[in-house]
């Protein structure tokens, strides 16, 4: 199912697997509060899974519960390892279905980081550094990101085990005053579930050649929480639980039925 086909039909006649995924994000956006009338919000993306299941959760919310709010697509195209052009303009084409704009940003790593050299934090840290900036520029006051609930886990863990701190992502978090938002609305959805709305979707998933792609710490520990689940099945929802509070069920708006795809 393209994104035109779906941006195109009336909500009561989409799939119920899409439905429940947008309703996972409906309830997450409500808990955390994360988006406010007329607000500006310009997604994060890589042009993978999750940043496209992002601006897609965005563009078919908009208007939902009287809640009205712009969206558009900013994407960080490193000079160092370019995207493939043909790979972009279907991820602009795809986007385009959806009514969100979209824009690609060239720059250079390492001029930004030169202290720190390549590595995946480095990344991350520029990356967010030129998102930032960008979204000032235009005028929009919320950036969202892709992370998903597997990323929450994995995260908790990643910075418990190797940095000895009780820190993990936030759903929410606010810089500058609060003139600077961070959200991140698939924060309880299974990143299984989205891996299914991505196949069932046909995501135009982008794939950039990364000399680090084996080395993310955080992708690393994502087997050691599948493992975890099957002890209990529940690992992923527990963990955001024991930081957020909140009652996430126990596939999250999944297409999945709780199944465990991402062991």
């Amino acid at each position: 199912m393209t994104a035109p086909a779906i941006g195109e039909t009336a909500s009561r006649r989409r799939p119920a697997w899409l439905e429940r995924f947008l309703s996972a994000v409906g309830r997450c956006e409500h808990r955390h509060a994360m988006i406010r009338p007329g607000d500006r919000v310009l997604v994060g993306m890589s042009g993978g899974k999750d940043s496209l299941a992002t601006a897609l959760a965005l563009a078919l919310r908009r208007g939902k519960g009287g809640v009205s709010y712009e969206v558009a697509a900013l994407m960080v195209d490193w000079e160092e390892f370019p995207a493939a052009a043909e790979d972009v303009e279907r991820v602009r084409e795809w986007l385009a279905g959806l009514s969100v704009p979209f824009e690609v940003r060239r720059a250079s790593i390492a001029g930004l980081s030169p202290s720190l050299g390549f590595s995946c934090y480095a990344c991350s840290r520029a990356r967010k550094r030129i998102l930032f900036e960008e979204a000032a520029s235009r005028g929009f006051g919320t950036v969202a990101l892709g992370h998903n609930l597997d990323d929450f886990a994995a995260t908790a863990l990643m910075n418990l085990c190797f940095r000895g701190r009780l820190e993990p992502l936030e759903p929410v978090r606010e810089f500058f005053d609060g003139k600077a938002r961070v959200i991140r609305p698939l924060c309880e959805v299974r990143e299984s579930t989205i891996r299914t709305i991505a196949s069932r979707m046909g995501f135009p998933v982008l794939k950039v050649e990364c000399p680090n792609s084996e080395g993310n710490l955080r992708d690393r520990l994502k087997p050691v929480v599948a493992e975890l689940a099957k002890m209990d099945k529940l690992v992923r929802e527990n963990c955001y639980r024991a930081w957020f509070g909140a009652r996430t069920p126990a596939s999250a708006g999944a297409g999945d039925s709780g199944r465990e795809e991402d062991r």
